[in-house]
């Protein structure tokens, strides 16, 4: 059951609100982002944090980016909600906050 809920959530925040047009790293962070990865980047229950502390900044931009486009572990793929370009923006910001 706690499988099925937690597939669930993440179907969720993958299928949640569009991004505008535009939108900059900042604001594709929160909309697709933060509700698993926390507002200031320590992470929740739901997934690991991304700031100065966490093991994502040692990691290069290519496996960065490839675990947003693709998913990784239960992360899900953003593939289909972000554009490549929207990605880099994201990431971008990720690691001007790291």
């Amino acid at each position: 059951m706690r499988r099925l809920l937690a597939v669930g959530i993440l179907f969720l925040v993958a299928c949640g609100p569009a991004v505008p047009d535009g939108a900059s790293g900042q604001e594709i962070y929160e909309i697709s982002c933060s509700r698993c990865h926390g507002d200031d980047l320590v992470g929740t229950r739901l997934a690991p944090g991304l700031g100065l502390e966490s093991e994502f900044v040692d990691k290069d931009d290519a496996y960065a980016t490839q675990t947003i486009t693709r998913g990784r572990g239960s992360m899900p793929s953003f593939e289909r909600a972000l554009s490549e370009e929207e990605i880099q923006r994201v990431l971008g910001f990720i690691r001007d906050q790291q």
